[in-house]
């Protein structure tokens, strides 16, 4: 998975692109992280329209990292995923934890 932080102003995009699996965990982790540190956003969002696919752990991962942020004052919004990846996100109830644009 590729992943690219966008900064306009006060809007802080993450775009992923490409498959999203346990092998991504650190490098998202530290990448989430360090944007709302850097930029002292309130939100952040994950854009996954370049998302194919999302994985068991990559779920696991995006729930933990709810945790964090909500815990730093930071909400995460997801945009624009995928049609492989919104069925997927419809199918574990994630429209119920994070707000979906798109």
């Amino acid at each position: 998975m590729e992943i690219q932080p966008r900064v306009h102003g006060t809007s802080t995009v993450l775009e992923l692109t490409g498959r999203f699996t346990f092998e991504d965990h650190p490098t998202f982790k530290a990448a989430l992280t360090q944007l709302w540190e850097r930029t002292g956003a309130k939100a952040v969002t994950l854009d996954f329209s370049g998302l194919s696919y999302l994985d068991s752990s990559a779920l696991g991962l995006m729930l933990l990292m709810r945790e964090r942020a909500a815990a730093a004052g930071v909400k995460l919004v997801i945009r624009r995923p995928s049609e492989a990846v919104r069925k997927l996100i419809l199918v574990v109830n994630f429209d119920r934890l994070f707000e979906i644009q798109g």
